[in-house]
């Protein structure tokens, strides 16, 4: 909408400002909601507004690329540009009157200008998915305009447009399929699990308010843990909780015992990801945590046998997320929200 007041025509510019203006005061309510929601809990709206502007569930492996991500960004980008100045040939030229092209040229320009921000509001793997939908339009703006400039010249073009566009379909198929087939037998199906693993954490994070779970999964995740939630590995998990969980039972009704000893108060909720007994060993580097499942179950077992609420949070092909709810209530937004 910003780069609109820049591309659009005079007499539409003040529909343009009223939009902008209606969509602040949209983003104002919407926040004086937030404000009032998070003060209410105690949560800070910044961490709140942040946390939902980032995705632990994105990130960028394309493997089946000849060349890198980036360098193929930085190649559209450069198309973007040369489209740019085509369509400037063509405004001084022939009154090109469409500036639908030099807004998108833009806004593919500024995006990637975004993604050399270092900040932690933003996500670039976010914007780098993005450009996967941003890039073919990039170059189809430019073959467009390259196309109308060629019009310009004495010579009937137009004729053979579709023939030549026919045959040019036609080669880049027949390329796209010769150059790159010795490179796709060589590709591998990749390891789901970090996928089903990250998509879980994803929807823990957009189910619970922050600090008020722990998450027990494999000691090589708990990178993705920080400024987030509270973290234990396997280990820790089977060999220490239920000697906590025995001796929070007994002293979470004592106010005063809690206060001057918060090392021993549990989280309210402990989501425990546990990787399928059936997982395939083979081309995976957390197979190793299938020994874990057995003793997990009985632990979770154990539990449930002491009068804990278990549930199953989420479930996948390869891996089941257990909720150990030690206060109701009182970790879902949801619950804290509505309740």
């Amino acid at each position: 909408m910003v780069i609109g007041l820049f591309t659009t025509s005079w007499s539409v510019k003040k529909y343009n400002l009223r939009v902008l203006a209606i969509y602040g005061f949209s983003v104002g309510v919407i926040l004086t909601i937030y404000y009032f929601a998070c003060a209410s809990q105690k949560v800070p709206l910044d961490y709140f507004i942040q946390s939902n502007m980032l995705s632990v569930s994105a990130y960028t492996y394309l493997p089946q690329l000849i060349l890198p991500y980036k360098t193929i960004i930085y190649y559209t980008q450069w198309c973007a540009m040369i489209g740019t100045v085509l369509w400037a040939i063509l405004y001084f030229f022939q009154k090109e009157k469409g500036r639908g092209p030099l807004a998108f040229f833009m806004y593919f320009n500024v995006l990637v200008i975004v993604t050399h921000i270092k900040s932690e509001w933003l996500d670039r793997d976010l914007l780098y998915n993005s450009f996967v939908v941003f890039i073919p339009i990039v170059l189809g703006f430019t073959v467009a305009m390259l196309i109308r400039l060629f019009q310009i010249i004495p010579f009937p073009w137009f004729r053979f447009t579709p023939i030549f566009m026919g045959l040019t379909f036609v080669g880049m198929l027949y390329g796209a399929f010769t150059f790159q087939k010795s490179f796709l037998q060589q590709l591998t199906p990749s390891d789901a699990t970090p996928k089903y693993m990250l998509n879980a954490c994803d929807n823990i994070a957009k189910t619970y308010f922050s600090y008020t779970y722990t998450i027990v999964n494999d000691r090589a995740t708990q990178v993705i843990s920080n400024n987030s939630h509270f973290f234990m590995n396997y280990e820790d998990f089977l060999s220490q909780y239920l000697e906590k969980d025995a001796q929070y039972e007994r002293i979470k009704k004592n106010k005063k015992i809690l206060q001057s000893n918060p090392d021993q108060i549990l989280s309210k909720s402990v989501l425990v990801l546990v990787l399928d007994k059936n997982h395939p060993r083979d081309n995976s580097s957390f197979s190793e945590n299938i020994k874990y499942y057995d003793p997990l179950m009985k632990q979770l077992q154990t539990l449930k046998d002491r009068g804990r609420e278990v549930n199953v949070f989420y479930r996948s092909p390869l891996l089941t997320v257990y909720e150990v709810v030690n206060n109701p209530n009182e970790s879902k937004i949801s619950d804290i929200i509505f309740k």
